[in-house]
C-alpha cells in the first residue's frame, strides 16, 4: 500500500524542522557553555592576583618590621659587682700635699663668715666710766737682737688715739730664712689712754710716738689682733658678763653649722671630707664687742672660719683596700656608705695654710665595692653573640654576677651600637 505524496512530504519537512530545532538548541548550549566556562577561569585568575598582591604585601610588612626592629634593638645588663664589708677600728693613715711623693693626697679648705644678734638690756640708766681694752701684735723689723718696751709705752692709732700696754714686753729681732726677713712679734693687752666710746676701735695700725726722730721709729709698729672695745662714759644699758659669754657660745655655735653646711658643699669631686676633723676659728669682728649701749639693746657679733681637710678618695680607699682586704690586688675599688665613717686628726692644733703631711685615724663601718669600667663592657658586648656574653664576662674579675635582657626577644646578638646597650650597676645605683 503505498502512501500519499504529499504525506511524505509533510513527514519530511517536521523531520528537517525538527531537526533544525535541535541543533539551534545544541548550539545555545555550547555557547552558553563557553560563556560560562570562559567568565570562570577568569575569575579564578582575578582571585589568584588579589591573593598575591596580599601576600607581597605581607611578606613587605614583615620585611619592615623586621628592620625596625634591629634598629631599634636595644639591651639591659643588671652587673652586681664584688663588694666586701670593712670595719676600721682607729685605722691610722698619713696623707701629703705632694703628689709626686704622697700615697694619699690632701687638701686644705676653708670658709669665713659672721653671724650677729641683738641682746635685750639687763641694766637701765646705769652710770659707767670705763676705758676700753684689747690686745695688740708689736712688730720688731729694726734688728735681730730684742727690744724692751717698758709697762705703758705709747702706741699710737691711725687716727690719733694713745693706748697703753699693761705689761713690759721684750719684742725679739727678726729672723733670715732663705734669704727672706721674718718680723720678730708679741701679742700684749693694751687700755685706752682715756675713757669713752670714742676710744673703741676695730682692727686698726699703731706706731710707737717714743720712738718718732730714732731709726727704730719705721721698723718698731704695732696692728690690732682684736677689737678694741668697751670704752664708755655716761648713762647706758648694759647686759652682764654672764649674759654675754652665753650669747657669744650660741653665735659661735650657729656660725660653726653653717659654715661646716657651706664647705661641704665646696668639696670638689673625687675627694671625701674628713668631717670629723673640722678646725674651727674665732676671727677678730669688724664690729667692737662690748657691754654697753645707749639702746635697749645691746649687738653682739662673731666672725670666724672653719678650715677643713679633704683627701683624695681614689688614694684614700685603695689604702684602705690594701690592709683590710687579703686578695686585694690593687684593682679600681669605691667606698660606699662613707658616712659611717668618723675621721680624727692627730694633731689638729698644728695644721696651717704650709703644713705638707697629716695624720689621721679611721672608726666605723663601710662597704668597698670593686669597679668595672661600664662603658667598656658596653664596648665589649656591641655587636656580640648572645652566646659568648658568659666568655667576655669572665674578662671582668670584679664582677661577681650579670643578668642580660636583649629586645627584640628572638635577638640573639647585642645591638651594634654601645649606646643601644645599658648597664645597671646593683650595688652603686643609690649611692
Amino acid at each position: 500500500m503505498y502512501m500519499n505524496k504529499h504525506v511524505v512530504q509533510d513527514i519530511k519537512m517536521i523531520k528537517r524542522e525538527n531537526e533544525a530545532m535541535h541543533e539551534s538548541a545544541a548550539r545555545r548550549i555550547i555557547d552558553e557553555y563557553k560563556l560560562n566556562g570562559s567568565s570562570g577561569r577568569g575569575s579564578r585568575r582575578g582571585k589568584n592576583s588579589r591573593l598575591a598582591i596580599w601576600g607581597i604585601a605581607g611578606i613587605s610588612v614583615a620585611v619592615l618590621f623586621f628592620a625596625i626592629s634591629l634598629l631599634f634593638a636595644k639591651a639591659s645588663v643588671t652587673v652586681t659587682p664584688k663588694t666586701e664589708d670593712i670595719s676600721l677600728d682607729g685605722s691610722t693613715y698619713t696623707a701629703g700635699k705632694d703628689t709626686a711623693t704622697a700615697a694619699i693626697r690632701f687638701e686644705l679648705g676653708r670658709t669665713t663668715g659672721e653671724e650677729s644678734m641683738e641682746v635685750p638690756a639687763e641694766k637701765t640708766g646705769e652710770k659707767v666710766t670705763q676705758k676700753a681694752k684689747g690686745s695688740v701684735i708689736i712688730y720688731n723689723e729694726f734688728g735681730t737682737a730684742g727690744q724692751k718696751l717698758i709697762a705703758n709705752t705709747r702706741l699710737e692709732s691711725t687716727d690719733g688715739k694713745i693706748y697703753r700696754i699693761d705689761n713690759p714686753v721684750t719684742v725679739p729681732g727678726y729672723t733670715m730664712k732663705d734669704g727672706k726677713k721674718t718680723p720678730g712679734s708679741i701679742k700684749v693687752s693694751v687700755t685706752a689712754d682715756q675713757s669713752g666710746e670714742s676710744y673703741n676701735a676695730g682692727l686698726t695700725d699703731f706706731t710707737i710716738p717714743g720712738l718718732k726722730g730714732d731709726p727704730r721709729y719705721d721698723k718698731f709698729y704695732a696692728r690690732s689682733e682684736t677689737p678694741i672695745s668697751g670704752g664708755v662714759t655716761g648713762v647706758v644699758n648694759s647686759i652682764s658678763q654672764e649674759t654675754y659669754t652665753k650669747a657669744k657660745s650660741a653665735l659661735i655655735e650657729r656660725l660653726e653649722t653653717r659654715l661646716a653646711s657651706e664647705l661641704r658643699a665646696q668639696i670638689p669631686e673625687g675627694y671625701v671630707l674628713l668631717a670629723d676633723a673640722l678646725i674651727f676659728t674665732e676671727n677678730p669682728s669688724s664690729k667692737v664687742p662690748t657691754l654697753y649701749s645707749t639702746d635697749t639693746t645691746i649687738p653682739l657679733s662673731v666672725k670666724g672660719s672653719i678650715t677643713a681637710i679633704v683627701v683624695d678618695e681614689t688614694a684614700l680607699t685603695s689604702a684602705i683596700a690594701k690592709d683590710t682586704v687579703s686578695q686585694y690586688a690593687g684593682e679600681p675599688v669605691i667606698m660606699k656608705n662613707k658616712d659611717g665613717l668618723s675621721f680624727a686628726l692627730t694633731s689638729p692644733d698644728l695644721i696651717t695654710d704650709e703644713t705638707k703631711e697629716i695624720t689621721f685615724s679611721i672608726s666605723g663601718m663601710t662597704e668597698l665595692v670593686f669597679a668595672f669600667d661600664e662603658n667598656k663592657l658596653a664596648r665589649d658586648l656591641a655587636g656580640a653573640q648572645k652566646s659568648d656574653f658568659k666568655t667576655i664576662l669572665k674578662e671582668y674579675d670584679s664582677i661577681d654576677k650579670a643578668e642580660i635582657s636583649i629586645r627584640p626577644f628572638w635577638k640573639l646578638s647585642f645591638p651594634e651600637s654601645p649606646d643601644a646597650i645599658k648597664i645597671t650597676n646593683t650595688v652603686l645605683s643609690d649611692k
